[in-house]
């Protein structure tokens, strides 16, 4: 996983959890354990889209 996808991930979790906590839809401490999951899993996930990727290929 390249610095850019990071820094991109990263800003599109902020920006949730800004977006979540201030439409109030979830709480700050709510909308940072989402933010922590979604940055955890976002190499499996950019992983799993890769693997897919090479066997549409074929």
């Amino acid at each position: 996983m390249s610095k850019v996808h990071f820094i991109v991930g990263l800003i599109g979790v902020i920006v949730l959890i800004i977006a979540g906590a201030a439409t109030g839809i979830v709480t700050i401490g709510e909308a940072a354990i989402i933010g922590i999951l979604v940055l955890v899993a976002s190499p499996f996930i950019m992983k799993f889209v890769q693997m897919t990727r090479k066997h549409d290929e074929r």
